[in-house]
């Protein structure tokens, strides 16, 4: 398959090369990504600013095996790159892997749900991938089931033009007990400004708190919290996809895969 591959985290974020290096054994993989942090920008889009693009293929010895760049654009601006300019039509984007959860309302904020959205408007399946911890104990998880979500397209186990969002948690497989398809949570948001005066200027920070959860039984974060993997399908306004086709054979091939029983 051709698959491209992007995130929020920037290019550099030890996730995406997880992906990439367990990919790129048996696909046609790109990276095309932020060249720094843009967490939280959602699905912004650089429409008054220009977007330069640097090919990390060309740095001084430079190992990279496949074609990797990286942009001073949002997320969306780098899966719009990739798929209209650098690369062109792909079968597969794959969004991460994320550090950090994309749950329940967050998802509206989510440059890896951001830039995952850009192949799904164009008809491309697209998957977030994200991990429940900002410093992540390994990869290893995330890898695994981005290589088995390109088997399931590859095999057409699984056709749907789809938005999947897929949160996993923080343990190693042996610790993880399910897979199951899940709802988004509602949170009680309690974001606050940090005011700082530096001379003549004051800056302003918006500052995330630790969010209040609904862990209601069934929806993303119930699930990541039980060690479970979650699988919410999504549409182009981040609503939930209600009936789904084909996701019940996804789940059991996953679940089988990875040794884990279906919820």
């Amino acid at each position: 398959m051709k698959i491209l591959l992007t995130n929020d985290d920037g290019v550099y974020a030890p996730g995406i090369w997880a992906v990439a290096n367990a990919l790129s054994e048996n696909h046609e993989i790109s990276i095309v990504a932020p060249n720094k942090n843009c967490s939280g920008a959602g699905c912004s889009i650089s429409l008054f600013t220009p977007v330069t693009i640097n090919c990390l293929n060309d740095l001084p010895n430079s190992n990279i095996k496949f074609p990797c760049y990286a942009t001073s654009g949002t997320p969306a601006d780098s899966a719009i790159l990739g798929l209209e300019t650098l690369i062109g039509k792909v079968d597969l984007v794959i969004s991460g892997i994320n550090n950090g959860s994309n749950f329940g309302d967050d998802v509206v904020f989510s440059g890896t749900i951001g830039a995952a959205l850009q192949g799904y408007v164009r008809k491309i399946p697209s998957i977030a991938l994200s991990i429940g911890s900002l410093t992540p104990d390994d990869f290893e998880i995330g890898a695994k089931v981005a290589t088995l979500m390109a088997e399931v397209f590859e095999s057409k186990i699984y056709e749907d033009i789809s938005l999947l969002n897929i949160n996993l948690p923080n343990k190693k497989l042996s610790e993880i007990k399910g897979i199951t398809q899940a709802n988004l949570a509602d949170r009680v948001y309690s974001d606050s400004i940090n005011v700082e005066d530096f001379r003549t200027q004051r800056f302003h920070w918006v500052t995330r708190t630790r969010p209040d959860w609904d862990e209601t039984e069934n929806t993303d974060v119930w699930a990541v919290r039980n060690d479970l993997i979650s699988i919410t399908p999504m549409t182009s306004n981040l609503s939930i996809e209600k009936n789904p086709e084909n996701l019940s054979s996804l789940l059991d091939y996953l679940a089988l895969h990875l040794g884990i029983p279906k919820k």
